[in-house]
């Protein structure tokens, strides 16, 4: 008896014998239950019917969803080259930068579904490694390879923080433990008030603080530098804040700390958002001019390594920034040894890292990472750094 009828479901065929199911695949030339032989006939009738080509409705749609993916992959493409070429130099650059930049990651998810659905997985390989550039260049997560293989130098280390404390009430007592427990030597702060529990746990813990309580070491201060003038065009185009110490580390190796704040960009994305694109990019130069007045300022450290903290409100890629650090001048200590994004603002959902901790190349980077949330719309920054040995101490 030959074994030609199929069952409803194509991926079977039944046996006319005994009637087990037997999977329609070309190595499958006997029933699975009998041994009765399949039929030459059925055999290429199935193989035939493998061979139809697509319907012109499902070339449509396989032609859709490949449209979608290489427009996916152009947008995805364009924002890379503006986060890591133009930053804040255009404006749609400038907004890019400030914005949650994981929004590129949602249509990913649904074009990977239909693909997988539609059993393209070559597209959704394609979509994975779309998704793989929107971690990385666009989100900007940082894995410093090298520096993380090599062994640092040896010698005493110090860890930094820096945290816009925000002006409102902050969770001193999980600071506190937060600085004990990571053994953190010295804080750097902004957007700073008056705090009798703050200022009780320094005490205690025999702290050193400048005058005007920006800064808090563990060693002891013991020089402050005079602030450079103000320059204040109008209530949105104020001078950036700049506090400086000098202390006295291990075995008396003197060293700068700053503490500095930029002008917020907040004025000129709320002059864009109501069509005024002139007023975000007045905003923006002048963030640019007080960002080189600040290097010029920084640069006069008397030859002693330096050590930087604070609220840019620009992150990394921001064209002033990212020419600092490339000229040598400065080195960021996350993308130095921090690992992941590093994001700090908002505290809640964090999206964007405009608080950073810069050094002299003399300090060695070992590890950098952020704090948890405080309280404060930032987050904090700690950085753990190897003091220059003392003939690398910069004339």
């Amino acid at each position: 008896m030959s074994s030609t009828t199929r069952p409803s479901n194509s991926a079977f065929w039944r046996c006319d014998r005994c009637g087990t199911p037997n999977p329609s695949a070309s190595y499958v030339m006997a029933c699975l239950g009998c041994g009765s032989p399949r039929s030459a006939v059925a055999v290429k009738a199935e193989t035939t019917q493998s061979l139809v080509p697509p319907s012109r409705t499902q070339r449509r749609r396989r032609l859709i969803l490949l449209g979608l993916v290489v427009g996916y992959g152009l947008a995805v493409f364009v924002a890379g080259l503006m986060v890591r070429l133009v930053g804040d130099a255009w404006w749609p650059g400038l907004l890019l930068l400030m914005s949650p930049r994981w929004l590129f990651l949602a249509p990913a998810l649904p074009l990977g579904i239909v693909a997988w659905r539609m059993k393209r997985l070559w597209v959704v390989g394609i979509v994975g490694i779309e998704v793989i550039f929107v971690l990385g260049p666009i989100m900007g997560f940082s894995f410093p390879l090298g520096r993380l293989a090599g062994k640092p130098p040896e010698g005493p280390t110090l860890r930094i923080m820096t945290f816009n404390r925000g002006g409102g009430p902050n969770d001193v007592a999980r600071l506190a433990r937060y600085l004990d427990r990571n053994k953190v030597d010295v804080v750097c702060f902004q957007e700073f008030a008056p705090d009798p529990a703050l200022e009780a746990y320094f005490a205690a813990g025999k702290w050193h603080r400048d005058s005007s309580g920006a800064i808090a070491s563990r060693y002891p201060i013991v020089a402050e530098i005079p602030r450079p003038p103000e320059h204040n065009l109008d209530r949105d185009r104020y001078t950036v804040t700049i506090l400086r110490t000098k202390i006295a580390g291990p075995e008396g190796r003197l060293f700068v700390v700053a503490s500095i704040h930029l002008p917020t960009l907040r004025p000129g994305l709320n002059r864009l958002f109501r069509g005024d694109v002139a007023g975000l990019r007045l905003q923006a130069v002048w963030w640019g001019e007080e960002m080189a007045r600040l290097v010029d300022v920084l640069t006069d450290s008397g030859g002693l390594p330096l050590l930087i903290g604070g609220d840019f409100n620009m992150p990394v890629e921001s064209a002033a920034l990212s020419s600092v650090l490339g000229n040598g001048v400065f080195q960021s200590a996350f993308e130095e040894a921090g690992i992941g994004w590093g994001y700090t603002r908002p505290a809640s959902v964090p999206w964007v890292r405009i608080d950073h901790i810069l050094t002299t190349p003399d300090w060695t980077v070992t590890r950098c990472w952020v704090g948890p949330d405080f309280g404060s719309d930032h987050r904090s920054l700690v950085a753990e750094v190897v003091f220059p040995a003392p003939q690398s101490v910069r004339p």
